[in-house]
């Protein structure tokens, strides 16, 4: 696992050589994977140039890995034999950052319209067009003459039902029952989770650890474990003791390997 540092405020370092960059931003920060920290040598002195100081305060010194990190830093400058090299023979190659634009300060001095206003008449009475309200009675009179010269009686107009086209004939209930197939009896396929099938073993240890809470469910929990972890394949039977002694067994093994 790859130590983090909790770094407030940090500037970034361009590191030129000897300079071998130590610490970098996360994938997560804005810019990701560029150097905070570098260090170098020059004859027999060392130097250790860091973006900020606060990750090395009392309120940032417990966070993450800050104090391992810091330990290793000083256990580098003292010339410390169990120290890690931090200048190694090819350093990593760092890319070159781009230029990205302030978007705090431009969103601050936006610009809601960019095109001229038109110029406003005089008298704001031309802004509103009447014509199209407009009713004219003038040629009223002409009318109501017409109607006598043609012998027609003067009726209001009456009001005419619409009636509209439908392009299809209206629908009318069936004559007989519609016969659905049901199926006689339950389908042969085995029904499978598929939450439990293609869960992950990690998750499948969470939801068994959850169900079995009381101490008599010890025995099955052990047997399910080495189920899942394979554990059962290397013992005679699937018993809890047979699984607890094959742990102990590997875990014997690996301390005298180390030893």
């Amino acid at each position: 696992v790859e130590p983090t540092v909790v770094c407030p405020h940090c500037a970034l370092v361009s590191p030129t050589a000897p300079a071998c960059p130590v610490i970098s931003s996360g994938r997560l920060c804005v810019p990701s994977e560029q150097p905070v920290c570098v260090s170098a040598v020059v004859g027999t002195g060392r130097l250790i140039v860091c973006g900020s100081t606060l990750w090395m305060a009392d309120t940032s010194y417990q966070k993450d890995h800050n104090s391992m990190v810091l330990g290793h830093l000083f256990s580098w400058l003292s010339h410390s034999r169990q120290a890690l090299d931090l200048c190694p023979a090819s350093p990593p190659v760092v890319q070159e950052g781009g230029t990205l634009p302030d978007t705090a300060a431009l969103a601050h001095r936006y610009r809601p319209k960019l095109l001229a206003p038109e110029s406003l008449p005089a008298d704001f009475r031309n802004m509103v067009s009447l014509d199209v309200y407009d009713f004219d009675t003038s040629l009223l009179p002409e009318v109501l003459e017409l109607y006598k010269n043609l012998g027609l009686n003067y009726e209001p107009l009456q009001l005419e039902k619409p009636a509209f086209e439908q392009p299809k004939p209206p629908l009318q209930a069936s004559v007989h029952v519609p016969r659905l197939s049901d199926t006689p009896c339950a389908p042969s396929l085995e029904l499978f989770d598929l939450d439990e099938e293609f869960a992950s073993n990690a998750v499948r240890l969470a939801r068994l650890t959850a169900r079995s809470i009381g101490d008599k469910e010890v025995d099955f929990y052990i047997s399910q474990v080495g189920h899942l972890l394979g554990i059962t394949e290397h013992t005679v039977d699937a018993s809890p003791k047979a699984v607890l002694s094959h742990v102990l067994s590997v875990i014997t093994q690996f301390k005298r390997a180390g030893v």
